[in-house]
């Protein structure tokens, strides 16, 4: 096994989250201990279709979410549902001001990603 090396300076520690805003309509499924495997692959895979079809009707951003989410918040842009990258530190921060965000569940591939 390879020893632990701690990371250096100048190497990100935090990976960037994916986040929505304004109006995901998808609703908080609880989590329980004790489930089966069959019963938690059927409730991620309705996680995932609920994400998706959130994600149908909103717009990726990239990494302006953070701008777009105060600007839409602070009034200066017209609300929409919107999704993007922020790092963990800039979505703490979106909270405290009051912007309404969420972490998406799943990977979102950019658009430009995409084959």
């Amino acid at each position: 096994m390879a020893p632990a090396v701690p990371a250096k300076g100048n190497q990100r520690t935090e990976q960037p989250i994916a986040t929505i805003a304004q109006g995901s309509g998808a609703d908080t499924v609880p989590m329980t201990t004790g489930m089966d495997s069959q019963k938690a692959a059927e409730m991620m895979n309705m996680l995932a279709k609920a994400q998706a079809e959130a994600l149908s009707s909103s717009e990726w951003v990239g990494r302006k979410f953070a701008d777009k989410a105060r600007a839409m918040h602070y009034g200066e842009e017209d609300k929409k549902a919107i999704h993007g990258e922020v790092a963990p530190e800039e979505a703490r921060n979106l909270i405290d001001e009051g912007v309404e965000v969420a972490p998406l569940l799943f990977p979102v591939v950019p658009p430009e990603a995409q084959n």
